[in-house]
């Protein structure tokens, strides 16, 4: 049995990125991810807001969304749509963008291929799961 202690200490000290994988985005070639303050969306992940593990469970569904069942291609209400998953993880798999894609060539950015969602989607399940145990204070 984990430890709720160092889980609440684990995560105060996390910042996640929000990935948005959301169907209609699919074709788009880099993966987005919110910029800070909730202020739009970024491929490059140096563009990208760093949130914490308080705003993020504070947020409830507006940081963690599923698919609805009119999400055809997803399974309703399984796939993760919008959900924090962990800098690092997401700074592990992240290139230089194409020259020219992005303004001033900005980066690094993650690709949206099928590999890069799969690990992406994984880790925000991870996240979610642990921010489901950490204690509250109540």
């Amino acid at each position: 049995m984990t430890d709720p202690a160092a889980i609440a200490a684990r995560l105060t000290e996390a910042r996640f990125y929000i990935c948005d994988l959301r169907p209609e985005w699919r074709g788009q070639w880099a993966v987005t991810f919110w910029r800070p303050n909730n202020a739009g969306y970024a491929y490059p992940l140096s563009w990208a807001g760093k949130y914490s593990a308080e705003k993020v469970k504070a947020g409830g569904s507006y940081y963690a969304k599923r698919s609805h069942a009119s999400d055809e291609a997803e399974r309703p209400g399984k796939t993760l749509i919008r959900f924090p998953v962990p800098c690092e993880v997401a700074e592990a798999m992240a290139i230089a963008p194409p020259p020219g894609m992005i303004d001033g060539d900005a980066g690094p950015v993650v690709l949206s291929n099928g590999k890069n969602r799969i690990a992406l989607r994984k880790a925000g399940r991870a996240v979610l799961a642990e921010l489901e145990k950490e204690p509250r204070n109540d």
